[in-house]
């Protein structure tokens, strides 16, 4: 779904993803996936999250309690903490 200025139209019912990171300014995922989603009309978007590795383990855990999350991508520095 998109607005009239080309963003996503982002409610209550849009199914979140996150790629989770350190730092996130290289993350390509978003460009190339939300396009995506409003190509095919899914009511989702995905957000790059700076997750510092101190940290990782509280913000996994506080996106866990999000009831409309829908998957968490990980990238550098924490793809070998999640295995």
């Amino acid at each position: 779904m998109r607005q009239a200025g080309g963003g996503p139209v982002i409610s209550g019912a849009t199914r979140l993803y996150v790629v989770l990171g350190d730092p996130v300014t290289q993350v390509r995922s978003p460009g190339l996936l939300n396009p995506l989603f409003a190509r095919l009309d899914v009511d989702a978007v995905l957000v790059p999250v700076h997750a510092k590795p101190a940290d990782l383990a509280r913000v996994v855990g506080g996106l866990q309690a999000i009831g409309n999350l829908d998957g968490i991508f990980v990238t550098v520095p924490h793809k070998t903490a999640a295995d």
